[in-house]
């Protein structure tokens, strides 16, 4: 989880908000631009008591997505920090432009820019 933590606060500034543990897990808040993720250094546990519809055993999220002003700008300022990309931008329709970085944990982040 250490190696997620130092890749969201390089690549975008995030900023530590809370760190604890809870159901034999330890989790890290942090801020990216006002928006909360929390990281857990394991999936939440198959056994443990279910709350419906709060707590239940779940996949992890498919994509982070991040809309950015200048795309390539976004691009140049992650590669510069080193961070691996796994989609160029390109012109996903008319007035959408679209890039795919790595995050660890096999977390897709998407660089959005709309021209719309």
């Amino acid at each position: 989880m250490a190696r997620a933590v130092e890749f969201y606060q390089r690549a975008f500034g995030a900023v530590v908000d809370h760190q604890g543990h809870w159901q034999g897990r330890t989790t890290t808040a942090i801020d990216i631009g006002g928006i909360r993720v929390l990281l857990s250094d394991r999936p939440y546990p198959l056994d443990a008591p279910v709350k419906k519809g709060v707590w239940e055993p779940h996949l992890g999220m498919d994509h982070l997505s991040f809309t950015v002003p200048h795309l390539d700008a976004a691009c140049q300022d992650l590669k510069a920090k080193g961070v691996e990309f796994l989609m160029e931008p390109h012109e996903m329709r008319p007035g959408v432009r679209v890039a795919y970085v790595k995050a660890p944990d096999n977390v897709r982040i998407e660089l959005l820019e709309r021209r719309e």
